[in-house]
């Protein structure tokens, strides 16, 4: 058996340890940085498909002929809202929206509803944080958008409303995906 002598050069086993330990926290701290980035990253792409959509519903709101054929004759709630399936189905210009959170999970929804700000969550109104696992008319998954159709509209204009759910902090309700509204009503003539 040979035993080291002084003047050999080498690491004792005190001297890895502690350089194994400093890889293990520098990981930690790399992986909850990435995870936090990866969450940011599906919250940031949810409210963008969100805001494409009210974007392309605003625009669609004053054409005169649409690609969508179903759009062409928009009579009551009820064809407003094949229209608006229309939007992502094959050939809609939202087909290619993923849900960033699952791609198992649906993307883009349509509903026909009174009042939706009092369904889901919307800023403007107190006491409206409704969170996404809800039942009925606000049931959804994370990263999922709802157009909804507000049939309390009167007149010949649909009130058409775009909203959104992901991970977000709400007093009153805490942390969890909840409903956002994208920007304005758009008024569908």
């Amino acid at each position: 058996m040979e035993i080291l002598r002084k003047d050999e050069k080498g690491f004792s086993l005190i001297e890895l340890l502690v350089v194994i330990a400093i890889i293990g926290v520098l990981a930690a701290v790399g992986l909850t940085n990435y995870q936090g980035f990866i969450d940011s990253a599906k919250k940031d792409t949810t409210e963008a498909s969100a805001e494409d959509i009210h974007r392309t519903l605003s625009a669609y709101a004053y054409k005169e002929s649409y690609e969508v054929s179903a759009c062409n004759s928009v009579t009551d709630d009820a064809t407003m809202l094949t229209c608006l399936q229309g939007l992502y189905a094959s050939g809609g210009p939202f087909e290619n929206k993923d849900n960033p959170y699952n791609q198992n999970n649906t993307a883009i929804s349509t509903i026909n509803v009174a009042t939706p700000h009092d369904v889901f969550h919307d800023p403007d109104t107190s006491d409206s944080n409704q969170d996404c696992t809800t039942t009925g008319n606000s049931a959804g998954v994370n990263g999922q958008v709802v157009i909804a159709n507000d049939t309390s509209a009167s007149g010949s204009s649909y009130d058409l409303s775009v909203y959104y759910c992901s991970e977000m902090t709400v007093s009153g309700s805490g942390t969890g995906a909840h409903w956002t509204k994208t920007k304005n009503t758009i008024q569908w003539d």
